[in-house]
Protein backbone atom coordinates (compact mmCIF):
# COMPACT_ATOMS: atom_id res chain seq x y z
CA UNK A 1 0.00 0.00 0.00
CA UNK A 2 1.55 3.28 -1.11
CA UNK A 3 1.52 6.17 1.32
CA UNK A 4 0.68 9.40 -0.48
CA UNK A 5 0.64 12.76 1.27
CA UNK A 6 -1.53 15.46 -0.22
CA UNK A 7 0.61 18.56 0.19
CA UNK A 8 -2.25 20.77 -0.94
CA UNK A 9 -4.20 19.93 2.20
CA UNK A 10 -3.85 22.79 4.72
CA UNK A 11 -3.40 20.64 7.85
CA UNK A 12 0.25 19.59 7.26
CA UNK A 13 1.19 23.22 6.67
CA UNK A 14 -0.70 24.45 9.73
CA UNK A 15 1.18 21.87 11.81
CA UNK A 16 4.55 22.77 10.34
CA UNK A 17 3.70 26.45 10.94
CA UNK A 18 3.10 25.54 14.58
CA UNK A 19 6.51 23.86 14.68
CA UNK A 20 8.16 26.85 12.97
CA UNK A 21 6.61 29.35 15.38
CA UNK A 22 7.65 27.18 18.32
CA UNK A 23 11.22 27.06 17.02
CA UNK A 24 11.25 30.86 16.72
CA UNK A 25 9.72 31.33 20.18
CA UNK A 26 12.44 29.13 21.72
CA UNK A 27 14.84 32.03 21.26
CA UNK A 28 12.57 34.73 22.63
CA UNK A 29 14.26 38.11 23.07
CA UNK A 30 13.45 41.11 25.23
CA UNK A 31 13.78 44.81 24.49
CA UNK A 32 12.84 47.87 26.61
CA UNK A 33 9.24 47.64 25.34
CA UNK A 34 9.18 43.95 26.24
CA UNK A 35 10.33 44.65 29.78
CA UNK A 36 7.51 47.18 30.29
CA UNK A 37 4.89 44.74 28.99
CA UNK A 38 6.22 41.95 31.21
CA UNK A 39 6.30 44.19 34.28
CA UNK A 40 2.66 45.19 33.79
CA UNK A 41 1.75 41.53 33.29
CA UNK A 42 3.55 40.54 36.49
CA UNK A 43 1.67 43.20 38.45
CA UNK A 44 -1.64 42.14 36.90
CA UNK A 45 -1.06 38.48 37.75
CA UNK A 46 -0.10 39.38 41.34
CA UNK A 47 -3.18 41.54 41.90
CA UNK A 48 -1.58 45.00 41.63
CA UNK A 49 -3.66 46.06 38.63
CA UNK A 50 -2.46 47.69 35.45
CA UNK A 51 0.68 49.20 36.92
CA UNK A 52 4.46 49.17 36.64
CA UNK A 53 7.61 49.69 38.66
CA UNK A 54 9.29 51.22 35.61
CA UNK A 55 8.94 54.68 37.10
CA UNK A 56 9.75 58.05 35.60
CA UNK A 57 9.67 61.62 36.87
CA UNK A 58 6.05 61.99 35.72
CA UNK A 59 4.87 58.99 37.74
CA UNK A 60 2.06 59.91 40.10
CA UNK A 61 2.17 56.79 42.30
CA UNK A 62 4.26 53.78 43.26
CA UNK A 63 3.69 51.47 41.47
CA UNK A 64 2.79 53.79 38.63
CA UNK A 65 -0.88 53.21 37.77
CA UNK A 66 -1.03 55.88 35.09
CA UNK A 67 0.96 53.99 32.47
CA UNK A 68 -1.50 54.07 29.61
CA UNK A 69 -0.16 51.55 27.13
CA UNK A 70 -2.65 49.40 25.18
CA UNK A 71 -3.65 46.74 27.70
CA UNK A 72 -4.34 43.56 25.74
CA UNK A 73 -0.81 42.19 25.30
CA UNK A 74 0.15 42.39 29.00
CA UNK A 75 -3.29 40.94 29.84
CA UNK A 76 -2.53 37.94 27.61
CA UNK A 77 0.85 37.52 29.30
CA UNK A 78 -0.79 37.81 32.72
CA UNK A 79 -3.26 35.05 31.80
CA UNK A 80 -0.32 32.79 30.97
CA UNK A 81 1.30 33.63 34.30
CA UNK A 82 -1.92 33.01 36.21
CA UNK A 83 -2.26 29.50 34.76
CA UNK A 84 1.20 28.65 36.04
CA UNK A 85 3.52 29.56 33.19
CA UNK A 86 6.73 31.44 33.93
CA UNK A 87 7.46 34.75 32.25
CA UNK A 88 9.35 33.19 29.33
CA UNK A 89 6.73 30.54 28.64
CA UNK A 90 3.89 33.05 28.90
CA UNK A 91 5.61 35.09 26.19
CA UNK A 92 6.18 31.98 24.10
CA UNK A 93 2.55 30.94 24.45
CA UNK A 94 1.33 34.27 23.04
CA UNK A 95 3.89 34.14 20.20
CA UNK A 96 2.96 30.60 19.18
CA UNK A 97 -0.81 31.08 19.38
CA UNK A 98 -0.57 34.38 17.48
CA UNK A 99 1.45 32.79 14.68
CA UNK A 100 -1.00 29.89 14.53
CA UNK A 101 -3.96 32.28 14.21
CA UNK A 102 -2.11 34.28 11.53
CA UNK A 103 -1.49 31.10 9.51
CA UNK A 104 -5.14 30.05 9.76
CA UNK A 105 -6.35 33.51 8.75
CA UNK A 106 -3.99 33.61 5.76
CA UNK A 107 -5.36 30.23 4.66
CA UNK A 108 -8.94 31.47 4.98
CA UNK A 109 -8.08 34.64 3.07
CA UNK A 110 -6.57 32.55 0.30
CA UNK A 111 -9.68 30.40 0.28
CA UNK A 112 -11.88 33.49 0.03
CA UNK A 113 -9.71 34.85 -2.78
CA UNK A 114 -9.86 31.65 -4.82
CA UNK A 115 -10.02 28.11 -3.41
CA UNK A 116 -8.92 25.78 -0.63
CA UNK A 117 -5.82 24.79 -2.59
CA UNK A 118 -4.99 28.44 -3.13
CA UNK A 119 -5.31 29.04 0.63
CA UNK A 120 -2.72 26.32 1.18
CA UNK A 121 -0.37 27.98 -1.30
CA UNK A 122 -0.74 31.27 0.63
CA UNK A 123 0.28 29.51 3.86
CA UNK A 124 3.28 27.96 2.09
CA UNK A 125 4.50 31.33 0.83
CA UNK A 126 3.95 32.86 4.28
CA UNK A 127 5.98 30.11 5.98
CA UNK A 128 8.76 30.45 3.41
CA UNK A 129 9.26 34.17 3.95
CA UNK A 130 8.72 34.38 7.71
CA UNK A 131 12.24 33.36 8.82
CA UNK A 132 13.79 35.82 6.37
CA UNK A 133 11.90 39.10 6.53
CA UNK A 134 10.22 39.26 9.92
CA UNK A 135 12.00 38.98 13.27
CA UNK A 136 9.07 39.96 15.45
CA UNK A 137 8.21 36.33 16.17
CA UNK A 138 11.29 36.07 18.35
CA UNK A 139 10.53 39.17 20.47
CA UNK A 140 8.20 39.77 23.39
CA UNK A 141 6.28 42.43 21.47
CA UNK A 142 2.61 43.17 20.89
CA UNK A 143 2.89 42.95 17.07
CA UNK A 144 2.16 39.19 16.69
CA UNK A 145 -1.24 39.27 18.46
CA UNK A 146 -1.99 42.60 16.75
CA UNK A 147 -1.39 41.09 13.29
CA UNK A 148 -3.44 38.01 14.20
CA UNK A 149 -6.41 40.09 15.41
CA UNK A 150 -6.23 42.44 12.43
CA UNK A 151 -6.34 39.49 10.03
CA UNK A 152 -9.16 37.92 12.02
CA UNK A 153 -11.08 41.19 11.65
CA UNK A 154 -10.59 41.13 7.86
CA UNK A 155 -11.69 37.49 7.64
CA UNK A 156 -14.85 37.96 9.73
CA UNK A 157 -15.74 41.18 7.89
CA UNK A 158 -15.54 39.34 4.55
CA UNK A 159 -17.65 36.51 5.97
CA UNK A 160 -20.24 39.04 7.17
CA UNK A 161 -20.50 40.57 3.69
CA UNK A 162 -20.75 37.13 2.05
CA UNK A 163 -23.60 36.35 4.46
CA UNK A 164 -25.63 39.29 3.11
CA UNK A 165 -24.20 41.84 5.54
CA UNK A 166 -24.91 39.72 8.62
CA UNK A 167 -25.45 41.93 11.68
CA UNK A 168 -24.01 39.42 14.16
CA UNK A 169 -20.86 38.87 12.10
CA UNK A 170 -20.35 42.60 11.68
CA UNK A 171 -20.67 42.94 15.46
CA UNK A 172 -18.00 40.23 15.92
CA UNK A 173 -15.78 42.00 13.37
CA UNK A 174 -16.16 45.20 15.42
CA UNK A 175 -15.08 43.31 18.55
CA UNK A 176 -11.97 42.06 16.73
CA UNK A 177 -11.19 45.61 15.55
CA UNK A 178 -11.47 46.74 19.18
CA UNK A 179 -9.18 43.96 20.37
CA UNK A 180 -6.60 44.85 17.69
CA UNK A 181 -6.75 48.48 18.86
CA UNK A 182 -6.27 47.39 22.46
CA UNK A 183 -3.12 45.59 21.31
CA UNK A 184 -1.72 48.56 19.37
CA UNK A 185 -3.51 51.88 19.04
CA UNK A 186 -2.89 51.97 15.29
CA UNK A 187 -5.42 49.12 15.15
CA UNK A 188 -8.07 51.83 15.04
CA UNK A 189 -7.46 51.77 11.27
CA UNK A 190 -9.47 48.52 11.18
CA UNK A 191 -12.73 50.13 12.21
CA UNK A 192 -12.32 52.95 9.69
CA UNK A 193 -11.48 50.42 6.98
CA UNK A 194 -14.69 48.61 7.90
CA UNK A 195 -16.78 51.78 7.64
CA UNK A 196 -15.34 52.79 4.27
CA UNK A 197 -15.60 49.26 2.86
CA UNK A 198 -19.22 48.90 3.94
CA UNK A 199 -20.12 52.18 2.26
CA UNK A 200 -18.40 51.17 -0.97
CA UNK A 201 -19.81 47.64 -1.02
CA UNK A 202 -23.34 48.89 -0.38
CA UNK A 203 -22.98 51.32 -3.26
CA UNK A 204 -21.71 48.57 -5.58
CA UNK A 205 -24.26 45.96 -4.49
CA UNK A 206 -27.20 47.78 -6.12
CA UNK A 207 -29.59 45.88 -3.89
CA UNK A 208 -33.01 46.85 -2.65
CA UNK A 209 -31.69 47.49 0.84
CA UNK A 210 -32.08 51.10 1.85
CA UNK A 211 -29.93 53.53 3.78
CA UNK A 212 -31.48 52.40 7.08
CA UNK A 213 -30.12 48.89 6.60
CA UNK A 214 -26.70 50.34 5.78
CA UNK A 215 -26.73 52.44 8.96
CA UNK A 216 -27.68 49.36 10.99
CA UNK A 217 -24.62 47.56 9.55
CA UNK A 218 -22.40 50.49 10.49
CA UNK A 219 -23.95 50.55 13.96
CA UNK A 220 -23.32 46.83 14.55
CA UNK A 221 -19.70 47.24 13.55
CA UNK A 222 -19.29 50.33 15.72
CA UNK A 223 -20.98 48.83 18.80
CA UNK A 224 -18.67 45.80 18.69
CA UNK A 225 -15.67 48.13 18.51
CA UNK A 226 -16.98 50.45 21.24
CA UNK A 227 -17.74 47.65 23.71
CA UNK A 228 -14.06 46.69 23.73
CA UNK A 229 -12.21 49.96 23.26
CA UNK A 230 -14.32 52.75 24.74
CA UNK A 231 -13.87 51.79 28.43
CA UNK A 232 -10.10 52.07 27.97
CA UNK A 233 -10.35 55.31 26.00
CA UNK A 234 -12.54 56.84 28.72
CA UNK A 235 -10.11 55.61 31.38
CA UNK A 236 -7.26 57.31 29.50
CA UNK A 237 -9.20 60.53 28.99
CA UNK A 238 -9.84 60.85 32.73
CA UNK A 239 -6.20 60.14 33.63
CA UNK A 240 -4.37 62.03 30.92
CA UNK A 241 -6.85 64.08 28.93
CA UNK A 242 -6.42 62.04 25.72
CA UNK A 243 -7.95 58.76 24.60
CA UNK A 244 -4.55 57.11 24.08
CA UNK A 245 -3.10 58.62 27.24
CA UNK A 246 0.30 58.99 25.61
CA UNK A 247 2.38 62.13 25.29
CA UNK A 248 5.34 61.95 22.95
CA UNK A 249 7.79 64.56 21.66
CA UNK A 250 7.43 65.83 18.12
CA UNK A 251 9.04 63.85 15.34
CA UNK A 252 12.34 64.95 13.84
CA UNK A 253 11.49 63.38 10.46
CA UNK A 254 8.83 64.72 8.12
CA UNK A 255 6.36 62.86 5.88
CA UNK A 256 8.69 62.92 2.85
CA UNK A 257 11.41 61.05 4.74
CA UNK A 258 8.95 58.52 6.10
CA UNK A 259 7.32 57.92 2.71
CA UNK A 260 10.73 57.21 1.17
CA UNK A 261 11.61 54.88 4.05
CA UNK A 262 8.23 53.16 3.75
CA UNK A 263 8.61 52.50 0.01
CA UNK A 264 12.19 51.35 0.53
CA UNK A 265 11.17 48.89 3.25
CA UNK A 266 8.36 47.42 1.21
CA UNK A 267 10.67 47.09 -1.79
CA UNK A 268 13.41 45.39 0.23
CA UNK A 269 11.22 43.12 2.30
CA UNK A 270 8.97 42.05 -0.57
CA UNK A 271 11.81 40.90 -2.86
CA UNK A 272 11.70 37.39 -1.42
CA UNK A 273 7.89 36.88 -1.42
CA UNK A 274 7.64 38.36 -4.92
CA UNK A 275 10.37 35.99 -6.10
CA UNK A 276 8.58 33.00 -4.56
CA UNK A 277 5.32 34.19 -6.08
CA UNK A 278 6.89 34.51 -9.53
CA UNK A 279 8.24 30.96 -9.31
CA UNK A 280 4.84 29.73 -8.21
CA UNK A 281 3.12 31.49 -11.13
CA UNK A 282 5.56 30.06 -13.66
CA UNK A 283 4.97 26.52 -12.36
CA UNK A 284 1.22 27.08 -12.34
CA UNK A 285 1.36 28.29 -15.92
CA UNK A 286 3.49 25.34 -17.03
CA UNK A 287 0.93 22.99 -15.50
CA UNK A 288 -2.13 24.74 -16.90
CA UNK A 289 -0.94 25.74 -20.37
CA UNK A 290 -4.27 27.53 -20.56
CA UNK A 291 -4.56 31.27 -21.05
CA UNK A 292 -7.71 33.28 -20.70
CA UNK A 293 -8.62 36.90 -20.06
CA UNK A 294 -5.77 38.53 -18.16
CA UNK A 295 -7.80 39.90 -15.26
CA UNK A 296 -11.05 38.03 -15.73
CA UNK A 297 -13.22 37.71 -12.63
CA UNK A 298 -10.75 39.52 -10.33
CA UNK A 299 -13.47 42.11 -9.77
CA UNK A 300 -16.32 39.61 -9.73
CA UNK A 301 -19.01 39.83 -7.08
CA UNK A 302 -17.58 36.90 -5.14
CA UNK A 303 -14.21 38.58 -4.70
CA UNK A 304 -15.26 42.20 -4.37
CA UNK A 305 -15.52 42.19 -0.56
CA UNK A 306 -12.16 40.42 -0.27
CA UNK A 307 -10.39 42.95 -2.41
CA UNK A 308 -12.11 46.03 -0.98
CA UNK A 309 -11.48 45.35 2.72
CA UNK A 310 -7.92 44.07 2.12
CA UNK A 311 -6.87 47.06 0.02
CA UNK A 312 -8.69 49.57 2.23
CA UNK A 313 -7.12 48.18 5.41
CA UNK A 314 -3.62 48.17 3.90
CA UNK A 315 -3.96 51.74 2.60
CA UNK A 316 -5.38 53.14 5.85
CA UNK A 317 -2.80 51.34 7.98
CA UNK A 318 0.00 52.69 5.74
CA UNK A 319 -1.35 56.25 5.83
CA UNK A 320 -1.90 56.23 9.61
CA UNK A 321 1.58 54.79 10.14
CA UNK A 322 3.34 57.41 8.02
CA UNK A 323 1.33 60.28 9.54
CA UNK A 324 1.92 59.04 13.09
CA UNK A 325 5.67 58.70 12.61
CA UNK A 326 5.78 62.11 10.94
CA UNK A 327 4.09 63.81 13.92
CA UNK A 328 5.49 61.98 16.94
CA UNK A 329 8.86 60.59 17.88
CA UNK A 330 8.39 56.84 18.38
CA UNK A 331 11.90 56.06 19.64
CA UNK A 332 13.08 54.45 16.41
CA UNK A 333 12.77 55.22 12.68
CA UNK A 334 10.33 53.45 10.42
CA UNK A 335 11.40 49.81 10.16
CA UNK A 336 10.10 46.32 9.44
CA UNK A 337 8.57 46.10 12.90
CA UNK A 338 6.11 48.83 11.89
CA UNK A 339 5.45 47.66 8.33
CA UNK A 340 5.25 43.88 8.89
CA UNK A 341 1.45 43.83 9.54
CA UNK A 342 0.98 44.86 5.91
CA UNK A 343 2.68 41.74 4.52
CA UNK A 344 0.27 39.25 6.07
CA UNK A 345 -2.69 40.81 4.24
CA UNK A 346 -0.74 41.87 1.15
CA UNK A 347 0.91 38.57 0.20
CA UNK A 348 -2.33 36.62 -0.48
CA UNK A 349 -3.57 39.64 -2.42
CA UNK A 350 -0.39 39.83 -4.53
CA UNK A 351 -0.43 36.13 -5.25
CA UNK A 352 -4.11 36.25 -6.15
CA UNK A 353 -3.67 39.12 -8.57
CA UNK A 354 -0.76 37.35 -10.22
CA UNK A 355 -2.61 34.05 -10.25
CA UNK A 356 -5.59 35.65 -11.95
CA UNK A 357 -3.37 36.74 -14.82
CA UNK A 358 -2.37 33.19 -15.76
CA UNK A 359 -5.13 30.85 -14.64
CA UNK A 360 -8.31 30.29 -16.63
CA UNK A 361 -11.69 31.24 -15.22
CA UNK A 362 -13.14 27.76 -15.68
CA UNK A 363 -10.29 25.97 -13.87
CA UNK A 364 -9.59 27.52 -10.46
CA UNK A 365 -7.94 24.50 -8.83
CA UNK A 366 -4.18 24.78 -8.56
CA UNK A 367 -2.23 21.92 -10.14
CA UNK A 368 1.02 22.34 -8.28
CA UNK A 369 3.48 19.43 -8.37
CA UNK A 370 3.16 17.35 -5.19
CA UNK A 371 6.87 16.53 -5.32
CA UNK A 372 7.84 20.23 -5.35
CA UNK A 373 5.57 20.95 -2.39
CA UNK A 374 7.12 18.02 -0.53
CA UNK A 375 10.59 19.52 -1.03
CA UNK A 376 9.37 22.88 0.34
CA UNK A 377 7.78 21.08 3.30
CA UNK A 378 11.05 19.33 4.12
CA UNK A 379 13.01 22.59 3.84
CA UNK A 380 10.71 24.38 6.30
CA UNK A 381 10.80 21.33 8.58
CA UNK A 382 14.61 21.38 8.51
CA UNK A 383 14.64 25.11 9.26
CA UNK A 384 12.38 24.54 12.27
CA UNK A 385 14.44 21.64 13.60
CA UNK A 386 17.69 23.60 13.20
CA UNK A 387 16.13 26.50 15.12
CA UNK A 388 15.07 24.19 17.93
CA UNK A 389 18.44 22.44 17.95
CA UNK A 390 20.43 25.63 18.42
CA UNK A 391 21.30 26.16 22.07
CA UNK A 392 18.40 28.03 23.62
CA UNK A 393 19.27 31.07 25.64
CA UNK A 394 17.55 34.23 26.75
CA UNK A 395 18.81 37.24 24.82
CA UNK A 396 18.43 40.63 26.46
CA UNK A 397 18.74 43.37 23.85
CA UNK A 398 21.23 46.13 24.68
CA UNK A 399 22.48 44.27 27.76
CA UNK A 400 26.25 43.73 28.01
CA UNK A 401 28.96 43.59 30.66
CA UNK A 402 26.48 43.77 33.51
CA UNK A 403 26.66 40.23 34.89
CA UNK A 404 28.69 41.27 37.94
CA UNK A 405 26.40 44.19 38.75
CA UNK A 406 23.30 42.07 38.22
CA UNK A 407 24.63 39.43 40.61
CA UNK A 408 25.54 42.09 43.19
CA UNK A 409 22.05 43.62 42.99
CA UNK A 410 20.38 40.25 43.59
CA UNK A 411 22.66 39.30 46.48
CA UNK A 412 23.37 42.58 48.24
CA UNK A 413 20.34 44.85 47.82
CA UNK A 414 16.88 44.57 49.39
CA UNK A 415 13.98 43.70 47.09
CA UNK A 416 12.40 47.05 48.00
CA UNK A 417 15.33 49.03 46.56
CA UNK A 418 15.01 51.71 43.89
CA UNK A 419 17.60 52.17 41.12
CA UNK A 420 17.88 55.52 39.35
CA UNK A 421 19.49 55.76 35.92
CA UNK A 422 19.13 56.00 32.17
CA UNK A 423 17.77 53.02 30.19
CA UNK A 424 18.01 50.60 33.12
CA UNK A 425 14.92 48.56 32.21
CA UNK A 426 17.01 45.36 32.42
CA UNK A 427 17.57 45.89 36.15
CA UNK A 428 13.84 45.68 36.78
CA UNK A 429 13.44 42.73 34.42
CA UNK A 430 16.35 40.68 35.77
CA UNK A 431 16.32 41.55 39.47
CA UNK A 432 12.78 42.69 40.29
CA UNK A 433 14.00 45.99 41.78
CA UNK A 434 12.04 49.14 41.01
CA UNK A 435 13.67 51.59 38.61
CA UNK A 436 13.37 55.33 38.06
CA UNK A 437 14.57 55.81 34.51
CA UNK A 438 14.75 58.00 31.43
CA UNK A 439 15.98 57.56 27.90
CA UNK A 440 12.74 56.85 26.02
CA UNK A 441 10.19 59.11 24.29
CA UNK A 442 7.71 60.77 26.70
CA UNK A 443 10.07 60.22 29.66
CA UNK A 444 11.62 63.44 31.06
CA UNK A 445 15.38 63.42 31.51
CA UNK A 446 16.71 62.71 34.98
CA UNK A 447 18.64 65.43 36.79
CA UNK A 448 19.55 65.72 40.48
CA UNK A 449 16.93 68.40 41.26
CA UNK A 450 14.08 66.45 39.67
CA UNK A 451 15.20 63.19 41.23
CA UNK A 452 15.34 64.94 44.61
CA UNK A 453 11.75 66.13 44.16
CA UNK A 454 10.68 62.60 43.27
CA UNK A 455 12.39 61.16 46.37
CA UNK A 456 10.64 63.68 48.62
CA UNK A 457 7.32 62.39 47.34
CA UNK A 458 8.00 58.66 47.07
CA UNK A 459 11.34 57.91 48.75
CA UNK A 460 9.66 56.33 51.79
CA UNK A 461 8.33 53.54 49.55
CA UNK A 462 11.86 52.15 49.17
CA UNK A 463 14.29 50.64 51.62
CA UNK A 464 17.38 51.87 49.74
CA UNK A 465 18.11 54.15 46.79
CA UNK A 466 20.90 53.57 44.27
CA UNK A 467 22.24 55.63 41.37
CA UNK A 468 23.39 53.74 38.29
CA UNK A 469 25.80 55.33 35.82
CA UNK A 470 26.60 53.43 32.61
CA UNK A 471 29.37 55.76 31.47
CA UNK A 472 32.31 57.52 33.05
CA UNK A 473 31.91 60.99 31.56
CA UNK A 474 32.23 64.53 32.80
CA UNK A 475 28.44 64.76 32.79
CA UNK A 476 28.22 61.86 35.25
CA UNK A 477 30.84 63.48 37.49
CA UNK A 478 28.93 66.78 37.46
CA UNK A 479 25.70 65.01 38.41
CA UNK A 480 27.40 63.33 41.36
CA UNK A 481 28.67 66.70 42.55
CA UNK A 482 25.19 68.19 42.14
CA UNK A 483 23.66 65.47 44.33
CA UNK A 484 26.23 66.24 47.02
CA UNK A 485 25.46 69.96 46.80
CA UNK A 486 21.80 69.09 47.43
CA UNK A 487 22.84 67.44 50.70
CA UNK A 488 22.92 63.80 49.64
CA UNK A 489 25.68 61.39 50.61
CA UNK A 490 26.83 59.05 47.83
CA UNK A 491 28.68 55.85 48.69
CA UNK A 492 30.25 53.91 45.82
CA UNK A 493 29.14 50.28 45.91
CA UNK A 494 30.35 48.44 42.79
CA UNK A 495 32.27 49.20 39.57
CA UNK A 496 32.27 47.14 36.36
CA UNK A 497 34.05 48.84 33.48
CA UNK A 498 32.42 52.24 33.03
CA UNK A 499 29.35 51.17 34.98
CA UNK A 500 29.16 52.33 38.58
CA UNK A 501 26.54 52.03 41.31
CA UNK A 502 26.28 54.50 44.21
CA UNK A 503 24.04 54.21 47.23
CA UNK A 504 22.38 57.55 47.88
CA UNK A 505 21.60 58.48 51.50
CA UNK A 506 19.06 61.17 52.28
CA UNK A 507 16.86 62.53 55.05
CA UNK A 508 13.16 63.30 54.76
Amino acid sequence: MKLRINFLHPLPWILIGLLLSTSLAVHVKFSPDSAHYVDIARNLSSGHGFSTYHLNLNSSSVPDRTLLWPPLYPILLAIGMRIGLGTIWAVRMVLILSFLLISVCIYILGRFYSSSHFGTICIIIWLCITPFIINIYTYAWSEPPFIALSLAFIVVFIYAVKKSFSFINLFIAGILAGLATMCRYIGITSIFAGFLSLAFLFFMAKSNRNIIYFLKCILCLFIGFAVISFPWFIHNAFLAGSITGTSRPLSVSGPTVNIIRFIGLLGKDLVLPLGIMATFLILCHLNHRNWSSLLKNIWGSENRAVLVISITWILLYSIFLIVLLSIYQMGEPLNTRYTCPIYSALIPLLVYLGYGIYVAQQDRQIKFPNFALGIVFLLILATSLVNVGIESHLVIEEKSNVAKIESWIKEETPETSLFVGKAIWWIRFETGRAVLESGYPSMPELNPKRVSDFLRRFGKNFNRIYLFFSTATLEDYNQIQEYRKLGYSLNQQVIEGNQTVYEILYNY
